[in-house]
């Protein structure tokens, strides 16, 4: 078991890829490399029934389930098994925002469906071998646990973008791309902000990199609040001359949980030393 005030990086590609993961999440969390065989969901019991067409939305989303199985109804404990494309024991850079949006759709399928009290996610790779697993327990203190449904806003995409522009300060770093995605991606009247910035180099990127990411949660945080944009996740990628990845950070201010994938030579020291306590490191490999 991992406590949740650990908090650690770990190597989860490999070195053709090159790149690092670091996990910081509000939940406790186990992780365990074996799994047993268990039948999928029921689609035709009332619970299974509920979780099928909670599903739904994800699979239109491309989120690549493989399996669903209800291990236990009371408690209700899940089990997600997501189909990566690697062709190896090791995660590709895309499993990270679908182990994300995936533990989002357990830890608010309150919202539309039955409660999840504890969920597995498990990553099977182009063979069908298992080559990531944890195991959560959803405690009655996460955040995810109080939401509530959301009414539509009405700060729209363009003011929301605006309101972004004009308050996030990139610190020399240029975006390039911005973009918003509302609704159906997380949850209905939410928002989904992406922000591609452009660096010439990792070295460049070093100077930087440890003030720029504390600073835009803290601002998004801060609009949030202020504004009522109901921005659910915003995402930032920090991509070099050569079209490097550098950085490609997820802050999901619902669950309130930071994800990020991070290329060799990247400083990456921007958080909490100590830890926080909500903090919950979980590898993906």
């Amino acid at each position: 078991m991992i406590t949740r005030s650990n908090l650690f990086m770990i190597l989860a590609l490999t070195a053709i890829t090159a790149l690092f993961v670091a996990v910081l999440f509000s939940r406790g969390a186990s992780q365990s490399g074996a799994t047993t065989a268990i039948p999928p969901v029921n689609k035709t019991s009332p619970t299974g029934q509920e979780l099928t067409s909670s599903l739904a939305a994800l699979k239109n989303l491309g989120i690549p389930i493989k399996q669903v199985s209800i291990l236990s109804e009371s408690p209700m404990e899940v089990r997600i098994t997501l189909q990566s494309t690697s062709q190896s024991e090791v995660a590709t850079a895309d499993d990270m925002w679908n182990k994300h949006i995936a533990a989002r759709w357990a830890e608010l399928a309150y919202l539309t469906g039955p409660r999840v009290d504890s969920y597995q996610l498990h990553l099977a790779n182009a063979k069908g071998n298992i080559i990531g697993s944890e195991k959560v327990f959803l405690n009655s203190d996460y955040p995810s646990q109080h939401l509530t449904a959301v009414e539509a806003t009405a700060v729209d995409d363009a003011a929301v973008l605006a309101i972004l522009r004009e308050q996030l300060d990139f610190l020399g770093m240029t975006p390039t791309r911005w973009n918003v995605v509302t609704g159906g991606v997380v949850r209905d009247n939410t928002k989904v902000i992406e922000v591609d910035l452009s660096t010439p180099n990792v070295e460049t990127a070093n100077r930087t990199i440890n003030l720029l990411v504390p600073s835009v949660s803290r601002v998004v945080h801060r609009i949030n609040a202020k504004t009522g944009a109901q921005i659910a996740i915003f995402r930032l990628k920090v991509i070099d001359a050569s079209n490097r990845v550098l950085i490609d950070y997820i802050l999901d201010l619902e669950t309130g949980t930071e994800v990020w994938l991070v290329e060799r030579g990247v400083d990456a020291n921007w958080y909490p030393k100590p830890a926080p306590t909500r903090a919950r490191p979980t590898p993906t490999s």
